[in-house]
């Protein structure tokens, strides 16, 4: 567990980017090593109430100026302050479900792809936080997100937006953990010696055998 809070450090309080600083704003410039330098990026870690969760979409990315703020907010994919990488969730979903509207931190994953942890996203799941909503009124419904913000999976971005621009990720799931660890034989037993299958794809599991196998990098 510490080495996966260590992994996205979270902390909640704002930080001035002195390192150099740049953003991608499609997931092709990702690819093309394509970016746009920043002079300045202050990254604040937004809400203290989920200072527990090492997932989500929680930090606010600023830069000081009205018009490049209102870029990295709406329309930049992927920032780098040093060799942190932050992803924006805005136009990113799961099974046409929102990720969020902040950015997250993210790994490199491979040569092409990016890493990040979020709650796990299932229609069941969002239906039982409305359907608790009207039962029981606003509390019920932040219980019930709280309770589904516990289940932290990991999500692969590895193609871009479609017509819509929406860009469709992963869930890290058993067919592309065979993929990614197929001659790592070790690692692959690993990850299968859990035999719930909804445990073994949680981001606390997954984390840990993913930075053994040295796919996991850092930004640069």
């Amino acid at each position: 567990m510490i080495r996966i809070l260590f992994f996205l450090s979270f902390i909640c309080i704002t930080t001035i980017g002195k390192a150099q600083s740049k953003y991608c704003l499609t997931y092709q410039d990702f690819c093309n090593d394509k970016w746009e330098c920043l002079n300045t990026l202050f990254v604040t870690h937004r809400s203290n109430s989920q200072k527990l969760w090492w997932g989500g979409s929680d930090y606010k990315l600023s830069c000081g100026d009205k018009e490049t703020d209102k870029l990295i907010k709406k329309e930049a994919l992927v920032v780098m302050q040093g060799d942190s990488l932050y992803v924006n969730c805005r136009n990113l979903c799961y099974q046409e479900m929102s990720l969020g509207r902040g950015y997250t931190k993210a790994k490199r994953i491979g040569n092409r792809s990016l890493l990040l942890v979020n709650r796990l996203l299932d229609k069941e799941s969002e239906q039982e936080a409305v359907g608790v909503g009207i039962a029981f009124g606003a509390i019920g419904g932040v219980m019930a997100v709280k309770k589904s913000m516990k289940q932290q999976v990991c999500y692969i971005i590895s193609k871009g937006a479609n017509a819509k621009g929406k860009i469709e990720v992963r869930l890290l799931d058993d067919d592309l953990i065979k993929q990614m660890l197929k001659d790592q034989g070790s690692l692959l037993r690993d990850y299968y010696e859990e035999e719930d299958y909804h445990q073994r794809i949680l981001a606390e599991r997954v984390l840990p055998i993913l930075e053994k196998s040295g796919l996991m990098k850092n930004g640069n």
